[in-house]
């Protein structure tokens, strides 16, 4: 229950995958997922981080709040998209959706961010523009994202193979 709150704001999952991966924590291998890291840190943890990170909230600029909105409709979008397309990549999908605004939200290129996270070398790849699975999914979720043309529905759809009405849903 907690990852699905956090999955929702690409802040808070940031911060709390960076928080995880610090050296207040130190391992051999990086978290790489929210579950992870919330396993990892435990109950009591993870509230102290959401109260400290909450109070933190209330200081946000505005832009800030609509990029957040933003990344997280990308990632739903890519999770929905990917379910269509390639069920197995739903996870990965929505992890990449929602750090795909990470210049505009944190300065900082997604490619380098998902890196510093230690995010699955998929996810990674897909920012680096390799010709992957996942690297589609977020290119038609960039076309999909300020459209609404028949045209461009039509053909993800048929590449999709589902109907235009589905993509659009």
């Amino acid at each position: 229950q907690i990852v699905s709150v956090l999955e929702r704001d690409v802040g808070a999952a940031y911060k709390l995958l960076k928080f995880a991966n610090s050296a207040l924590f130190p391992r051999a291998k990086k978290l790489s997922s929210l579950e992870e890291a919330v396993v990892y840190l435990g109950f009591d943890k993870v509230v102290k981080f959401a109260l400290v990170l909450a109070l933190s909230e209330m200081f946000a600029k505005g832009n800030e709040r609509k990029h957040w909105e933003r990344a997280l409709y990308r990632a739903c979008l890519a999770e929905k998209l990917a379910e269509l397309y390639l069920p197995d990549l739903k996870a990965k999908a929505h992890t990449a959706g929602l750090f795909s605004l990470s210049q505009e939200i944190f300065g900082q290129r997604p490619e380098n961010l998902t890196l510093e996270l230690g995010l699955d070398k998929d996810i990674v790849e897909a920012f680096e523009k390799k010709n992957t699975e996942l690297g589609f999914i977020l290119s038609l979720v960039e076309l999909l994202e300020d459209t609404q043309n028949p045209e461009i529905l039509e053909k993800i759809a048929k590449i999709l193979r589902t109907s235009p009405d589905r993509v659009k849903s």
